[in-house]
């Protein structure tokens, strides 16, 4: 397989080169704009700014992560490898509140008429967020 790989890599890498040119800046991908550029560019910087936190909390590894990392029981302390449970329920709130966002764009720019069945969907997840936040804060907050 590494063999494979390598001759690959030997016959498209020169034409990679030539393409390289087009992307001065390596850490900005295709789009050579940062993340919060992109967002402005689609109207969702304030979004970006607001939210951003909840993705990059769980992402990285970061000192302002530690408290859903760290916890205390019955005196003794225990460290979560991975999201806690806090982290998996905004990021699952926001990133599904994401995808019926990127479903109502797609479906009117192939006019599928879903308005109605996404917009409901979000209602339900509104109120199962709203919910869960007033049954179980500990999850939340």
């Amino acid at each position: 397989m590494r063999k494979q790989f390598q001759t690959y890599l030997k016959s498209i890498g020169p034409q990679a080169q030539t393409l390289l040119k087009y992307f001065p800046k390596s850490n900005r991908g295709w789009a050579q704009k940062s993340l919060y550029e992109r967002a402005a560019a689609v109207k969702m910087d304030l979004d970006y700014c607001n939210d951003y936190w909840v993705f990059c909390g769980i992402k990285h590894t970061l000192p302002a992560g530690a408290a859903s990392f760290v916890f205390h029981n019955d005196q003794e302390m225990d460290v979560v490898l991975g999201p806690s449970i806090r982290g998996v329920y905004h990021a699952t709130r926001y990133s599904t509140d994401y995808f019926l966002k990127l479903c109502l764009l797609f479906g009117r720019a192939y006019s599928f008429e879903i308005d109605n069945e996404i917009v409901q969907v979000a209602k339900h997840l509104g109120e199962a967020a709203v919910g869960t936040h007033q049954d179980h804060p500990e999850v939340c907050e």
